[in-house]
């Protein structure tokens, strides 16, 4: 039996800090003297971030994987920050790249799942109201 354990193949575990990593991402946007204007995260993440905490706040009351929870060793895992982040960046620039990794501490694995269910979560959410033809109505308000 031990041949046979020492023979699986498993994937090398990286310590990601994310309870040091979601405390950064508050400091660098979201606190009120924070590191990086409002134009910067307008810019690297192509929406404002009232709009942003808007949309986290639905995405987190639609789907529980989005909350944070700890892990079996009593760890926090990811914040709903983190993995919105994630998918809204990849979206935003069409790369999975080392950003996730090395900004949100995020493993590659843990951002695929959260951009595949966050493009779930927007459908259901947004899907009647924001994606869809415009009306009659819409075309007169942008007229």
């Amino acid at each position: 039996m031990l041949t046979l354990l020492s023979q699986l193949v498993t994937r090398k575990h990286l310590k990601h800090d994310q309870e040091g990593s979601h405390q950064q991402i508050w400091k660098d946007y979201f606190v009120e003297n924070c590191t990086y204007p409002a134009n910067y995260f307008h810019r690297r993440y192509c929406m404002r971030r009232e709009l942003f905490l808007r949309i986290l706040k639905d995405v987190e009351a639609y789907d529980e994987y989005f909350i944070q929870k700890k892990d079996c060793c009593g760890r926090l895992e990811c914040s709903s920050i983190h993995k919105m982040m994630a998918a809204v960046c990849i979206l935003a620039y069409k790369f999975l790249g080392d950003h996730c990794d090395e900004y949100l501490k995020m493993g590659k694995t843990t951002t695929i799942e959260s951009l595949k269910r966050f493009c779930y979560v927007v459908i259901a959410l947004y899907e009647g109201k924001y994606l869809r033809s415009p009306n009659e109505q819409d075309i007169t308000r942008l007229l």
